[in-house]
């Protein structure tokens, strides 16, 4: 469905609202050195395995077989995850730096999301309520800095239900 136009203009400020409020949330990760830990450890670990392959693959090489067992592990948790933060971590940026920076994008490109699925079944000021919430509710502020599969997860669920 399309946005009207007045929606359309609504969306990026959202975004860029969402975004702030969240890299915000990440320099003070990054301020108090938070380590990853548990399953944000697994995912670290994997994305490793998995920026090495893409370098292997951008240098013109086969990737090495001790990336594939990295990038793997036990297979526990499903690997695009693991491929988003190895393509973060492959910019060169410090991977704390950069898995944190994408997940704060995947959340606040959640915001938008929330405002459009609220504008199909509501009026125009409760879907700004709803991706207001969306953009303070203490729960999705936190994952945002996170390096935990979720912010994804919400992404491509709210994707989708949006094109349905």
């Amino acid at each position: 469905m399309k946005a009207p136009r007045t929606d359309r203009r609504l969306l990026p400020i959202l975004l860029l609202a969402s975004l702030l409020l969240r890299l915000g949330g990440v320099g003070v990760a990054l301020l108090m050195d938070v380590h990853p830990v548990n399953d944000e450890w697994g995912y670290s670990n994997r994305a490793h395995g998995w920026a090495a392959i893409y370098g292997d693959l951008l240098t013109g090489h086969r990737p090495d077989p001790a990336h594939w067992d990295r990038a793997y592990e036990d297979g526990f948790q499903p690997p695009l995850h693991p491929m988003a933060l190895g393509a973060a971590y492959a910019t060169g940026l410090a991977p704390g730096v950069a898995g944190r920076v994408l997940n704060a994008l995947l959340t606040a490109l959640a915001t938008p999301l929330v405002f459009l699925l609220a504008r199909r079944v509501a009026p125009r000021p409760a879907a700004i309520a709803a991706a207001g919430l969306h953009l303070l509710y203490p729960t999705f502020t936190f994952f945002a800095h996170s390096l935990w599969a979720e912010p994804l997860f919400v992404l491509l669920l709210l994707g989708a239900a949006e094109r349905a």
